[in-house]
């Protein structure tokens, strides 16, 4: 078996292991399942290694390469395949999607993102996440370029310089960045905003964040679990939720505590839940201090959860 041919055993395996049914193109059979994978596809440009199609579609192409080969040189045979594909064939508009592999190693490329070019990838991606891709009007990588302007009133500089500088790096296509911060500058409130921005605006599906201790771990999924964005006028900013309860024992109402670390101007603000809508409209405007907070809450009959 020489390079390439084992080459395209070790694709045809993970292709297999991704949960496309691969077929050679003399025993084409696109109704077999979702996502179909056929070897030597007929373009006007040649045969292509692979073709990939999706609901009797095609939608990219897959180019095999014996280990050792440089990937990136190949880009160009996959794109030749792309553009040349027979008309007379059901496919999506563009075809999107391109991969280069050795069975080794395998990049890939979304000929939808505006500056698009080949990155790395575990694994082939399964046909299920290409479909989902297709619903979408344009990209991550696309979205990543056009985050809304960054709302700084409740942001210290390093966590505004943060946040914004990280987001310009990934609108240059560098997908890779290092943030610095000092101790007690807020690193992890700056990277729970930014996760929330990744979410909420690039519409990322997951965000992973690592630490090296347990504690650490628990802590910072308090910190994450208490966030919540509120909007008032120009401010939107997080905070740490308080319940208290009336005692009776109807729970009424809330105070969502601000730490003084992140926002030194600001206290406190309080909540009306009687309300059928958290909007930050039904928010009371005290802003108190530590050392009368209770003391109000005490008088309006509430008791703290806390003790």
């Amino acid at each position: 078996m020489n390079p390439e041919e084992q080459a395209r055993v070790n694709i045809d395996k993970l292709l297999e292991q991704s949960g496309w049914i691969v077929q050679d193109y003399k025993h084409l059979n696109l109704g077999a399942g979702l996502g179909i994978a056929v070897r030597e596809f007929p373009t006007l440009k040649g045969p292509a290694d692979y073709m990939l199609f999706i609901k009797r579609k095609a939608v990219g192409v897959l180019e095999a390469k014996p280990e050792g080969v440089t990937l990136s040189g190949v880009t160009e045979q996959s794109e030749r395949y792309l553009e040349n594909f027979p008309d007379d064939i059901p496919h999506i508009t563009p075809l999107r999607f391109a991969y280069e592999s050795t069975g080794v190693e395998t990049i890939f490329r979304d000929r939808l993102d505006i500056d698009t070019r080949s990155r790395r990838v575990f694994s082939f991606h399964k046909p299920e996440t290409l479909q989902e891709w297709m619903k979408e009007d344009t990209t991550l990588r696309n979205r990543l370029k056009s985050f809304p302007p960054l709302i700084t009133d409740a942001l210290r500089d390093a966590q505004v310089e943060a946040i914004t500088n990280l987001e310009k790096s990934f609108g240059e296509n560098h997908p890779r960045a290092l943030i610095q911060m000092a101790t007690g500058s807020g690193k992890t409130f700056t990277a729970i905003n930014f996760s929330y921005r990744l979410i909420q605006h690039a519409k990322a599906k997951r965000v992973l964040f690592l630490v090296d201790r347990g504690n650490l771990g628990k802590q910072t999924f308090k910190e994450f679990q208490a966030f919540a964005m509120v909007n008032s006028g120009n401010v939107q900013t997080g905070f740490i939720t308080k319940p208290l309860i009336m005692r009776d024992g109807k729970t009424t109402g809330s105070y969502w505590f601000v730490p003084h670390e992140y926002y030194d101007p600001i206290k406190y603000y309080i909540i009306n839940t009687n309300s059928t809508s958290f909007r930050t409209s039904k928010v009371f405007n005290y802003l108190l201090t530590d050392n009368n907070v209770h003391q109000f809450f005490l008088k309006a009959g509430f008791e703290d959860l806390d003790k």
